[in-house]
Formats: structure tokens, sequence, C-alpha cells
């Protein structure tokens, strides 16, 4: 990931952050991180696949001792084999 994130920067390949500088204000936008590439190369939607069901919502009660007032939804995380996969899906190009 270090040597890639450094051919980028020597190549003058814009990173991320310098590429849309209005929406990473907070980074300086210089050079490629060695998380930048990691993030990349695992993320499945540039690999051109899809994942769906990774979260769910559950509904808890505001207060169990008055149930009147009703619940709200809490987003978790569903374990890893109930993910659901694509066998194929168009990578995202996201220059």
């Amino acid at each position: 990931m270090y040597a890639i994130a450094e051919a980028l920067t020597s190549n003058h390949v814009p990173c991320p952050s310098a590429h849309d500088r209005a929406r990473n204000p907070h980074r300086s936008g210089i050079a490629w991180s060695k998380s930048a590439v990691r993030v990349i190369l695992t993320n499945p939607r540039y690999t051109g696949r899809q994942v769906w069901n990774k979260q769910r919502t559950d509904e808890v009660l505001l207060d169990v001792d008055d149930v009147a007032l009703g619940h709200t939804g809490v987003m978790r995380w569903n374990p890893r084999d109930k993910w659901v996969v694509s066998k194929d899906h168009p990578p995202t190009d996201h220059r």
C-alpha cells in the first residue's frame, strides 16, 4: 500500500482529497495516504462487486418503563454471513 501511495504521489496523480477540495477542506491534498489506497483496493464497488444487507434498522423503545413514548430506529451491523455480495456489478468510476 505504501509503495502504491508513493508511486501515485510521485507521478502527480491527485489524491482523493486533492481531487475534490470542496468535500475535503480539512485535508492537505498533497499526497496519497496508505489508508486511501487500502480503502480503494478493499472497496467492493471499485472491484466490481456490490454488497447489500450489511446493516439493519432495529426498533428500540425510547423508554422501557413508558412504552407510550414510542420507539426509534437503531442501525446495527448484520453478521458477515448475512451479507449479500453480487457476482457481477459494474465497477464504479470515481474520477
